[in-house]
């Protein structure tokens, strides 16, 4: 006997053997089994996912001499015709072919007619969307009210094409595109029913080639044979298909990453001497890039991309996410390029080389983000006890507790209201609108008893006080700057002043989600080897390992030895930067508005023109920017 391919030889005989499509399965027999049958079905998919296979069952089911069941006997001499395609009561016709009208015309000349050894006379149309709108129009008639022992059984890669009047009477099932791991279980049974030799991931590689469709698949597979013989092995299929190393790929990455534009043309050479292709490339570095952009959100996520999970999880806590979005953005604008280039080769190293040249701004190890500048205060530093009272001198008096409102009026070197929207001087910058009334540098007296934490300004309100320090042992002990310090737990001390970590959060060398993390987090106690913070559960969403791995490697870098970042989700957090920079910034609007709406000149466009100041427009300027 002749050979027959596999796709062919491992063809579904039975809803029982049918792959993938369970849906289908179910709704068929189920209507099988209860007699409640259509007069007409489309089934419509991608190639190689079953279409013809179930319209095929279909009509044995219909037609078994053992009776309508969803379970044909495959014995009896129907069933048989049916699968060797002799079957004189199934038509199938090939509607790419026959798309005239009067083709269509002599094919429905004989519906009228009882079927000659079955139940049924089944017409099953491939390719159906290919038929002219007068055969369509043809068709509609009879598809509409067929005779009782006609069954029509349509099948199309492109339903859109069909006229709705047709798709309305037929009861339509959409045929799913095959998971890559359904094909290679698939491949895996074939190989051991047929006494073949195959790597897994050789097989594996094969399924993922099939993009969806079993048949691809099981055409892949033969051709593997063909090339490698009875042993199918990595190297060899690989070779075959052209498929791109996904070491290369993670290599290709880590030179992006390094900006090491000579070892990414490097490994562009070695592909070139493989005869990969270059479209293929560009597509393998995009499904790394979209596995470590999920595996940075759900770290235990599935990804289709056959790399180790410790260089996974590695890559993505090296590479910063914003890093990895804009390589896949640039990544999917090259593949759409790559026809335009002027060779394909071309094309993948402008798109990488471009990935480079649009690279975010790295600082190296030490350096530091300036701070933004709204929390950029060099105004002089007031110093307010976590508990007990502080002492000032008896000339200077001066109340540094933190008012509860604002009803002072603040002085300002100009009442005009374009100079206080810019709220700026050659002599300094300040984050609150309420500029004191005196710049001179002036002493606090130290401490009389308690810890003190440092305030942004004398102006905005102090943070509060760091949670659970209240009870700890505390002592006088001047700072390097001349502040006192609070004594934290265990054996060294450590300068814990709020404006501190809100200045560090925003100058640590982090970006994206990292940064996020750090603005949303309050400080509760800091040792010589470890930071406590609280996350309100609110912003639970910006806390997983990789980010918070990335504020410890950056704290370790700031402080210039090794600590430990512990992260507490608590119901409610105390003062966060995030919270701090967002109060200074409505208390700056506050006062912008203020300071507007009593401006002489807004008042006097109020009354003589009727006008409205339009308060939800005003936006006071950044400190220091003209």
């Amino acid at each position: 006997m002749s050979y027959q391919v596999l796709a062919r030889k491992w063809r579904p005989l039975s809803f029982a053997d049918l792959v993938g499509q369970d849906h289908v399965r179910r709704a068929l027999t189920n209507s099988l089994t209860t007699g409640r049958l259509h007069h007409a079905y489309l089934f419509t998919g991608t190639r190689g996912v079953g279409k013809t296979t179930i319209a095929r069952l279909m009509a044995k089911a219909l037609n078994c001499e053992q009776g309508i069941t969803a379970e044909p006997c495959g014995q009896c001499s129907a069933c048989t015709e049916i699968d060797a395609g002799r079957f004189l009561d199934l038509l199938e016709i090939d509607a790419a072919s026959r798309t005239k009208v009067d083709d269509t015309r002599e094919l429905l000349e004989n519906v009228q007619y009882a079927p000659t050894r079955g139940r049924f006379k089944v017409y099953l149309i491939d390719e159906v969307h290919m038929f002219s709108k007068s055969s369509f129009n043809a068709l509609l008639k009879t598809l509409e009210e067929p005779p009782a022992h006609v069954k029509f059984l349509l099948a199309t890669t492109d339903p859109q094409k069909i006229p709705v009047t047709i798709l309305s009477r037929c009861l339509q099932f959409n045929l799913r595109q095959m998971p890559a791991d359904v094909i290679e279980q698939q491949l895996v049974k074939i190989t051991d029913e047929e006494h073949l030799q195959a790597a897994p991931e050789a097989l594996r590689l094969l399924a993922r080639s099939a993009a969806g469709s079993m048949r691809d698949g099981l055409s892949l597979l033969d051709q593997a044979i063909a090339f490698c013989g009875a042993n199918v092995s990595l190297e060899e299929t690989a070779s075959m298909l052209g498929a791109v190393d996904q070491a290369q790929v993670v290599e290709m990455l880590q030179a992006l990453h390094r900006g090491d534009a000579n070892g990414l043309l490097s490994q562009v050479d070695l592909l070139t001497a493989r005869a990969a292709d270059y479209a293929v490339i560009l597509e393998e570095l995009l499904s790394l890039l979209h596995a470590l952009s999920v595996r940075q959100q759900v770290e235990d996520a599935p990804v289709q991309v056959d790399v180790p999970e410790a260089q996974l999880a590695s890559l993505a806590a090296a590479i910063p996410a914003e890093e990895l979005q804009l390589y896949y953005q640039l990544g999917l604008h090259g593949r759409r390029d790559l026809p335009l280039a002027p060779t394909p080769r071309i094309g993948l190293e402008m798109a990488l080389l471009r990935m480079l040249a649009f690279q975010p701004e790295r600082t190296g190890a030490t350096a530091e983000f300036a701070p933004p500048p709204a929390l950029a205060v060099p105004t002089p530093e007031v110093v307010v006890p976590l508990s007990g009272e502080v002492s000032v001198d008896a000339d200077e008096p001066r109340h540094v507790d933190p008012p509860a409102e604002y009803e002072a009026e603040p002085v300002f070197e100009s009442e005009s209201p374009a100079d206080f929207v810019k709220i700026g001087s050659d002599e300094a910058s300040f984050d609150s609108p309420m500029a004191p009334a005196s710049r001179a540098s002036e002493e606090v007296s130290p401490v009389t008893s308690g810890p003190v934490v440092e305030s942004f300004s004398e102006s905005v309100p102090a943070a509060a006080p760091i949670a659970g320090r209240h009870d700890a042992p505390q002592s006088d002990m001047p700072g390097a700057d001349g502040h006192a310090v609070a004594e934290t737990s265990g054996s060294s001390t450590e300068a814990v002043v709020v404006s501190d970590w809100s200045q560090q959060a925003y100058s640590l060398s982090l970006t994206g989600l990292a940064q996020q993390l750090a603005a949303q987090l309050a400080l509760v106690s800091v040792t010589d080897r470890e930071y406590r913070f609280t996350l309100d559960t609110s912003h639970r969403a910006v806390l997983n390992r990789a980010a918070q791995s990335r504020l410890e490697q950056a704290l370790c870098r700031h402080l210039g030895r090794e600590i430990k970042v512990v992260i507490e989700v608590v119901h409610h957090s105390d003062e966060t930067p995030a919270k701090e920079r967002q109060r200074i910034e409505q208390l700056r609007l506050d006062e912008t508005t203020r300071k507007l709406q009593e401006d002489p000149t807004v008042k006097a466009l109020e009354g003589a023109f009727g006008a409205q100041l339009d308060v939800a427009s005003i936006e006071p300027l950044d400190p220091g920017k003209s």
